[in-house]
């Protein structure tokens, strides 16, 4: 049974890092934060995968959700072109990943309120930042 297992161990774990790291879908989606981080700043895959945030000036529930919805558009979009039939398709789904990401964080600074578990995050993250009223909005390129 050990020996059965360490194979689909290493399939699973090579499956994680195609999905969630080197893949087209993932590389769109690193490419995206990656833009949005402070100069010099590089993102490795513990930054998403564990929640560490990649620099001292990221919030870490920002950071957080941010990885969240970073994880979560690679997991749909994988998902989503594998039932793909063509190519224009498939073109066509990784074209709208920046406006997937848009929206999941929208998603999370619509549903913080204006008293944020968040808190004050100021105006100066690239990510989110609170809204002079109260509340907080997305600031993604």
């Amino acid at each position: 049974m050990g020996a059965q297992a360490a194979p689909s161990r290493v399939r699973a774990l090579q499956l994680r890092e195609h999905v969630f790291w080197g893949c087209a879908r993932a590389h769109e989606v690193r490419r995206v934060l990656q833009r949005q981080l402070p100069q010099g700043v590089e993102l490795l895959p513990k930054h998403v995968w564990l929640l560490e945030a990649p620099a001292t000036e990221l919030h870490p529930l920002v950071w957080a959700a941010v990885c969240l919805a970073a994880l979560t558009v690679m997991l749909s979009v994988s998902k989503h072109l594998r039932r793909c039939s063509d190519l224009g398709q498939a073109t066509g789904v990784v074209d709208r990943i920046p406006a997937l990401l848009l929206e999941a964080l929208k998603d999370f600074a619509a549903y913080q309120g204006p008293q944020s578990s968040v808190g004050d995050i100021g105006s100066g993250h690239p990510f989110l930042r609170a809204r002079p009223g109260g509340g907080l909005e997305c600031v993604l390129l």
